[in-house]
């Protein structure tokens, strides 16, 4: 499996968005195209401080923080591009989780709301 950014830069290879591309698949000089994070669900959405939350979206590999509202996660983990394991820090009520990663931070939206 190819992280998201690698198989848009194939499809803009193939139809010609980036002029001139390497040959057979070859992307090493196109290292520039990056996709910012995107978050599309959590499980669970509450719990109490130290909760186990599974972040599920896209751009994950280079992922730097988590934060659950302005608060870094207790500590997080790059399952894969497309998982994260994150604890959660203290706090009260309902917050937004948000990925950083060198091309940017998730949004945010209902989806990835978690509330202690």
């Amino acid at each position: 499996m190819f992280p998201a950014s690698r198989v848009l830069a194939r499809l803009f290879c193939r139809y010609g968005v980036l002029g001139d591309c390497p040959s057979r698949g070859d992307l090493a000089t196109i290292g520039m195209l990056q996709l910012h994070p995107t978050v599309s669900s959590i499980s669970p959405a509450s719990g109490p401080p130290a909760t186990a939350v599974t972040i599920t979206g896209a751009g994950f590999n280079e992922a730097t923080a988590v934060e659950f509202g302005s608060t870094a996660a207790t500590s997080f983990t790059i399952d894969s591009d497309t998982q994260i394991q994150a604890t959660a820090p203290a706090g009260n009520g309902t917050v937004n989780i948000t990925v950083t990663a060198p091309a940017g931070t998730s949004a945010t939206f209902s989806g990835n709301q978690f509330m202690t």
